[in-house]
């Protein structure tokens, strides 16, 4: 394996299965190395400029023209971070999807992955905020003052809110939907 170092402490690794076509370095950064083609053509190397896709940045690599994308986070994490418990999905810390640097990445879990969201505030999609939502906050705190202080049941609850299904309802009650929700 080919791995070098420059004078910003940038260290560049071959990438698995390109070993001396491609590199991938600490920072993030993607580069091709000098080589002879199969059409037995020099090719000198070069920084590859990355595409975004879905707020992530893709490089596409071609080995004997066959064309596979990848990642940048996935490829940096791959080569500069132990994944000793085989964690699946890669976090970026700071919450930008384009900073690749070995220092912002992480492996973990999907559950991780969303919970840290939520905590840098890159989610927000709880309660009215959700896509799917057909109850407002409002109409939630009426629900839990309804079944807390004036002591009435689901059944009279769902005869007032007709519209919402009793599971909603009796979810709201026994605190499983909207919990976090303070009277």
């Amino acid at each position: 394996m080919n791995n070098n170092i420059n004078e910003n402490n940038e260290i560049w690794k071959d990438i698995i299965n390109y070993e001396e076509i491609y590199q991938v370095s600490n920072l993030g950064r993607v580069r091709s190395l000098d080589r002879i083609n199969h059409y037995n053509r020099k090719i000198k190397g070069k920084i590859i400029n990355p595409y975004k896709h879905r707020e992530y940045k893709r490089v596409t690599f071609y080995k004997i023209r066959i064309r596979h994308d990848f990642l940048v986070h996935r490829l940096v994490a791959k080569h500069f971070i132990l994944n000793p418990e085989n964690k699946p999905y890669i976090n970026h810390i700071d919450g930008i999807p384009y900073n690749n640097n070995v220092n912002n990445l992480e492996f973990c879990t999907q559950l991780e992955n969303v919970r840290h969201a939520y905590k840098i505030g890159l989610t927000n999609n709880l309660g009215e905020n959700n896509w799917n939502s057909k109850l407002t906050l409002k109409d939630v705190k009426t629900i839990l003052k309804l079944s807390i202080t004036e002591k009435k049941t689901i059944l009279e609850i769902s005869k007032i809110f007709a519209q919402f299904n009793y599971k909603t309802l009796e979810g709201i009650i026994n605190r499983r939907r909207w919990k976090w929700v303070i009277l």
